[in-house]
């Protein structure tokens, strides 16, 4: 089993290139050096990470399979979704509480692939409870490729908070991706 892609975009292209021009590339401002590049970039370029999802199976074996399977999945129904909420007319069925729910599910994981989240990652992990009789629960939390794992899956873990929480059933969240 061998890493199937290795430039693993934690902003999807589709968000980018909604903000491309007419030559399909963006004008990016480099915050680190607080100027606008020189020349504008294709968003293949910008807002990736190498092999940001990709998982060791074992010393000599890894998969992309969280990049190439769930993210694509996902980044390819949210496309349709935000492209219709974009061009279409607006309808009591384009807002309906599964396409809200979609996008929502969307946002959530999102937020959760930035760099940015990555200390929030840590921390949940870090303070978790993990009871295993076969794995050191010190060692596990402090593997990267738990983190990796984890990080793909803590939509679950929003979406049941936000459940939990909510003040009444106004919104609905729909688990794309998953069987």
């Amino acid at each position: 089993m061998k890493a199937k892609s290795t430039r693993h975009h934690y902003i999807p292209k589709f968000l980018i290139r909604g903000f491309t021009n007419s030559e399909d590339v963006v004008w990016v401002y480099d915050k680190v050096k607080d100027k606008i590049l020189h020349k504008p970039v294709h968003p293949k370029s910008i807002f990736w990470e190498e092999n940001r999802n990709t998982v060791k199976v074992n010393i000599e074996e890894s998969t992309s399979l969280i990049e190439d399977e769930f993210y694509l999945k996902l980044d390819n129904d949210s496309s349709k979704a935000l492209k219709s909420f974009q061009e279409d007319e607006i309808t009591e069925e384009l807002l309906s509480i599964e396409n809200q729910g979609a996008l929502q599910f969307f946002v959530i994981n999102l937020f959760w692939r930035l760099p940015i989240t990555d200390f929030a990652v840590k921390d949940l992990i870090l303070n978790s409870k993990i009871s295993s009789e076969v794995v050191d629960s010190e060692v596990l939390k402090n593997d990267a490729e738990f983190h990796k794992i984890k990080r793909f899956g803590l939509y679950n873990h929003t979406i049941d908070s936000i459940t939990k929480n909510r003040p009444n059933n106004t919104f609905c969240f729909v688990k794309m991706g998953s069987s």
